[in-house]
C-alpha cells in the first residue's frame, strides 16, 4: 500500500476486471453504500476512481489516465465522507454547525491520506483505481475534545468481547450504561490516539481467525442488552465486578463487537481464550 503523495504510478498492478476482488472478507461486518465500502472488522474503508476515454482515438497513457482516475476518486471520497461524517453527527443530536465542521475535517483528513491498492483496466478502454483508507479518520469525531491519558490500570485480559444481536447495526461509537441510564463509559473515556486508531472496537459476525487475533489469547466475553435509544445495557453490579479488567480494554478501543443468534436477555461474563 503506498501514499498517494509518494506513489510511483508505474509500479501499479493492472489487473483484469474479472478478477476478484480480494481486499474483502466475508467474515468481517461491511457495508456498501453507493461506491463507498465500509469494513467494520478491519477498520477500513475502499472506493474507487474511473476514468474513460472521451473517444476511441485519445491518446492518454495509462500513467495519465490513473492520475485522472485517481482524482475523480478523491474528489468523490471527500463528498461522500462529508456527507455519511455530517449525517451521522446530526442523527446523534450534533448541533449542525459543529457537525460540518467536524465533516470538513474527517473528509480533509481522509483526501490527504488515502492510498491506491491496484488497478483495473476494461477492455472499452476504461480504467478503474481501487483506494483505500482507515475507516476512523472518516468517522472519528471532531466535534468534542479528546486528550492523551493513561489507561486506568492493567487488565489481565486481552481484549474485551461484547457479545450483541445481529440486528444492530455497526457504529462508530457506543455508550455502556446501567439499567437505570447512569452512563458506564462513553467514547469521551478514551484515550485519544486508541479512538483515532479504532474508535471504540471492531463488529465480528463470527469467531473467526481475524476475530481471534484482535482480541487475543484471553479475552473477557460480555452479553449486553439495548435500550430503545441505542445505549448498550449492563447491570451496575457487574460493572463493579469487572471494571478494574474492562475499563483499560475500553480505554484502549480494544473491542470486538461479536453479533449472535439472538439478542442476549442477561447479563453476564465469562473468560474465554481465543481459541474458540
Amino acid at each position: 500500500m503506498r501514499d498517494i503523495r509518494t506513489l510511483n504510478i508505474r509500479r501499479l498492478a493492472v489487473i483484469i476486471a474479472i478478477q476478484t476482488y480480494l481486499g474483502l472478507t466475508t467474515q468481517a461486518i461491511v457495508q456498501q453504500d453507493d461506491r463507498l465500502t465500509l469494513d467494520w472488522g478491519q477498520n477500513r474503508i475502499r472506493s474507487y476512481g474511473v476514468y474513460s476515454p472521451a473517444s476511441a482515438t485519445e491518446k492518454k497513457s495509462l500513467i495519465e489516465q490513473e492520475k485522472h482516475a485517481i482524482q475523480e476518486g478523491i474528489s468523490y471520497l471527500h463528498r461522500k465522507i462529508r456527507d455519511l461524517h455530517q449525517r451521522r453527527l446530526i442523527q446523534d443530536g450534533v448541533p449542525i454547525e459543529r457537525a460540518q465542521e467536524s465533516a470538513r475535517r474527517a473528509s480533509e483528513l481522509v483526501s490527504r491520506t488515502t492510498a491506491t491498492s491496484r488497478t483495473e483496466v476494461f477492455a472499452h478502454g476504461a480504467i478503474r483505481v481501487h483506494l483505500e483508507n482507515s475507516l476512523p479518520r472518516a468517522l472519528a469525531r471532531h466535534d468534542q475534545p479528546l486528550h492523551p491519558r493513561k489507561t486506568t490500570g492493567k487488565s489481565r485480559f486481552s481484549g474485551l468481547v461484547f457479545n450483541v444481536a445481529k440486528d444492530i447495526k455497526p457504529q462508530a461509537e457506543i455508550r455502556l450504561v446501567d439499567s437505570t441510564g447512569n452512563v458506564l463509559f462513553s467514547f469521551a473515556q478514551m484515550d485519544k490516539e486508541a479512538y483515532e486508531s479504532n474508535l471504540m472496537g471492531r463488529w465480528f459476525s463470527q469467531e473467526n481467525a481475524e476475530f481471534r487475533a484482535w482480541v487475543g489469547k484471553k479475552s473477557l466475553a460480555i452479553n449486553l442488552g439495548r435500550r430503545k435509544n441505542g445505549d448498550f445495557v449492563l447491570r451496575h453490579s457487574k460493572w463493579l465486578e469487572i471494571s478494574r479488567d474492562a475499563k483499560p480494554l475500553l480505554e484502549r478501543g480494544k473491542v470486538a463487537l461479536l453479533y449472535t443468534d439472538t439478542a442476549p436477555q442477561k447479563n453476564t461474563d465469562r473468560p474465554k481464550d481465543g481459541s474458540g
